[in-house]
């Protein structure tokens, strides 16, 4: 019964172990992550006009009309044009015997598409757009829409609450219940802004695009702020880890040890500090540094509290 009980302490001290550790490198990744939003290399604005050789290879911004040579299509609407987007929004199909089967409508399949250009030149740069791009969306002209003439007799533009005019063109065909087509577009020659890095005269990677730099200006300054709220939230949830570890120690049978908080305290500053190295903390030296001189302190206060004096 001696044995049980001891087997089962273990277990319970080891289940105790398992959140200190996960608090702790949460905490240090956490902390590491904030460093790098902080000292992350900024995005230098360049002009469109000219490729400058000494920004190779960095991190820069361009705002200019983007266009492409490509030639996009809506079969089942019948648009076709140069434009960096053409998106169409339908009901959906549905699954028979096992396969997705097409929405059809008076006999010709119906479906959400979404075209993207992939090629894209802005002024003297060349680009390839990330597979999702935010910038505003514009309603497709009603003169490029050449819809079966099946359909025609059926279909009319109306409002939508939810897609209102100029961004969307809405259609209805009638159908039970009536079949809601909303097609939109990003034209050719749209003001972008564009993040990515220089090689030569082309962006790549692509990092980011969208159509107003204020939105990257907010998205930047979200970035910090949810940085150092989760570092807060992290520092918070790991003052939880003397608790536990006195916890560990009173079940281990330590008594020396479960009774003295600072040893529990500095355990969790040698765990926290070694966390952040760990999770890429030596990448800032001075940082790094900071962490190893609070560990070896505390790791110094652990064997004075654990050792037996002579």
């Amino acid at each position: 019964m001696k044995y049980v009980l001891m087997f089962l302490r273990c277990v319970l001290a080891a289940f105790l172990l398992l959140p200190v550790l996960g608090l702790s490198y949460c905490c240090g990744h956490q902390y590491t992550r904030l460093l790098e939003v902080i000292y992350q290399e900024p995005y230098l604005c360049i002009s469109p006009d000219a490729v400058d050789p000494a920004n190779e290879g960095r991190k820069v911004q361009l705002a200019a009309p983007a266009y492409t040579d490509e030639w996009l299509e809506l079969p089942d609407i019948g648009v076709r044009c140069q434009a960096l987007q053409l998106t169409l929004q339908a009901s959906p199909g549905r699954w028979v015997d096992g396969r997705y089967v097409d929405k059809q409508y008076r006999g010709l399949p119906l479906r959400s598409r979404n075209q993207q250009a992939r090629s894209i030149r802005m002024g003297a740069f060349s680009l390839k757009l990330p597979e999702h791009i935010t910038m505003g969306n514009q309603k497709i002209p009603m003169e490029l829409v050449h819809l079966p003439e099946e359909w025609k007799p059926y279909c009319r533009e109306v409002q939508s609450e939810m897609n209102k005019s100029p961004y969307y063109l809405n259609l209805e065909l009638e159908d039970e219940p009536p079949l809601k087509l909303c097609c939109s577009m990003v034209a050719n020659g749209t003001p972008a802004v564009v993040r990515g890095i220089q090689r030569g005269s082309e962006i790549s990677p692509v990092h980011e695009v969208v159509d107003d730099e204020q939105l990257f200006k907010s998205h930047d300054r979200r970035e910090l702020e949810r940085a150092h709220w989760d570092a807060w939230m992290a520092q918070g949830a790991i003052l939880m880890v003397p608790a536990l570890l006195l916890g560990v120690f009173r079940l281990l049978g330590c008594r020396k040890a479960g009774q003295s908080a600072p040893l529990a305290i500095c355990l969790m500053l040698v765990l926290e500090a070694v966390a952040f190295v760990c999770c890429g903390g030596w990448h800032y030296p001075a940082w790094a540094g900071f962490a190893a001189v609070v560990a070896a302190v505390c790791l110094w206060q652990v064997v004075r509290h654990t050792c037996p004096k002579v």
